[in-house]
């Protein structure tokens, strides 16, 4: 290497919108699925665009190792270094985020079970290596 060659990134991104069809949703949905491959750190946002009278959706975190079988997977949220599995609630519009803990998993997915007057506008995996 010459004297002031710029190094390659040690980072590479890999992101993806899951939600289906690129489409706002307003009922339950399970979302595209997210192959991270062999990226450890994977980070989850989903995006509330609009809310009506007593809104409330609930979600699950949802892992596999071969896109087949699927079960809960632990999350942490910016706010609590804490590890969950627990259901996910969002009542309010904005960006909720998500880094997803096991880094033993190859599929990740988001599966709304409940939704009462929300309209979820995105669902984006980023993983990064």
């Amino acid at each position: 290497m010459t004297a002031g060659a710029r190094l390659p990134n040690a980072f590479q991104l890999l992101q993806q919108e899951l939600l289906p069809n690129s489409a706002p949703q307003t009922g339950t949905f399970t979302s595209n699925v997210f192959d991270k491959v062999t990226y450890n750190t994977c980070t989850v946002q989903i995006d509330v665009s609009a809310v009506g009278a007593t809104p409330t959706a609930t979600f699950a975190l949802e892992g596999s190792l071969d896109g087949n079988r699927w079960f809960s997977v632990p999350y942490r949220t910016p706010a609590s270094d804490t590890s969950s599995n627990a259901a996910i609630t969002l009542t309010a519009v904005g960006a909720a985020v998500f880094y997803v803990d096991p880094k033993f998993v190859r599929f990740l997915r988001v599966r709304c079970t409940a939704n009462t007057n929300v309209t979820i506008d995105s669902v984006l995996a980023t993983a990064v290596f």
